[in-house]
């Protein structure tokens, strides 16, 4: 087990302390959560750059009309 020490403004520690914040268990997962959203916005950061190293996009639009004239050739084609 590690003991740590830290050092809040008066207000601080009054209001942690008045939450109930201050015990080992509450800080612990506090701590826990933060580690948490930290590899998960390095990992989102990962993807977002894989995706710029992936080349340029495609505007939005360009897609979806590529994707209407499809499905619109499939279905004259089961209807006809």
């Amino acid at each position: 087990m590690t003991t740590i020490q830290i050092e809040l403004s008066d207000d601080t520690a009054k209001a942690a302390r008045d939450a109930g914040w201050l015990t080992s268990q509450s800080l612990e997962r506090l701590l826990k959560e933060a580690l948490k959203r930290h590899d998960d916005i390095e990992a989102l950061r990962r993807e977002i750059q894989k995706g710029v190293d992936s080349g340029p996009g495609i505007p939005a639009d360009e897609v979806f009309d590529r994707l209407k004239a499809k499905y619109s050739a499939l279905a004259q084609k089961h209807s006809g």
